[in-house]
């Protein structure tokens, strides 16, 4: 390994403890990821030119850090505790299976509004399983398809998750045009789970 691979790993390394071990200095993420960006340039393994000829990088951060504030204002101003009361008044009278599938299609389809699947997942998923459950849905197939469309909801935008935005901004694919593939894409997802996902899970008895 020459110099600069040797410093590039051990500075990994270094983030990767600080990461993890936040409970006992204190460090938020950002401050640590800043220590890592200082301590390549001070070591030149990385020049500033270098970084700041890094427009991809950039580009990322501008879209996390705009889009995380957007998230984090819909929560903070209490527009997803509104949005989760219209949608429970909405469903009342429904019957558990059918809250449960009109609920997993919002819930999908909701990763719209949101920059990041662990933002969604954390604001949503806690409130959407109280209607499920208080509607009389059954808790297996309510966690397994909330569990699944968790994930499966990262690939309707491009700015759903942080490799996302990465790819995103490798500049081969326009907003649109991942728009598009998400949707078209998401209808398989759905017309997966709600078919051939309903009938496995009836067989193993979780409803």
């Amino acid at each position: 390994m020459s110099r600069k691979e040797k410093v590039m790993l051990s500075v990994l390394v270094l983030l990767l403890v600080l990461w993890a071990t936040k409970f006992l200095h204190g460090m938020g993420t950002t401050l640590v990821a800043w220590v890592g960006v200082l301590l390549l340039l001070l070591t030149n393994t990385q020049t500033y030119n270098d970084v700041i000829k890094n427009d991809k990088a950039w580009d990322t951060l501008i879209w996390l850090g705009g889009l995380l504030t957007m998230a984090n204002m819909l929560l903070d101003h209490g527009f997803i505790q509104w949005f989760v009361d219209n949608l429970r008044a909405s469903v009342s009278g429904m019957d558990g299976f059918t809250v449960i599938i009109v609920l997993a299609i919002v819930y999908y389809y909701s990763m719209y509004a949101f920059s990041m699947m662990t933002a969604h997942i954390s604001a949503m998923i806690g409130p959407f399983l109280a209607v499920c459950l208080a509607a009389g849905g059954e808790p297996m197939l309510a966690v397994a398809i909330f569990a699944y469309f968790s994930c499966l909801c990262g690939s309707t935008t491009n700015y759903s998750t942080g490799p996302v935005i990465i790819y995103f901004g490798l500049g081969y694919v326009t907003a649109p045009k991942w728009f598009k593939i998400g949707f078209i894409v998401s209808l398989f997802h759905l017309a997966i789970w709600f078919s051939v996902g309903l009938l496995w899970w009836k067989f193993l008895g979780w409803w």
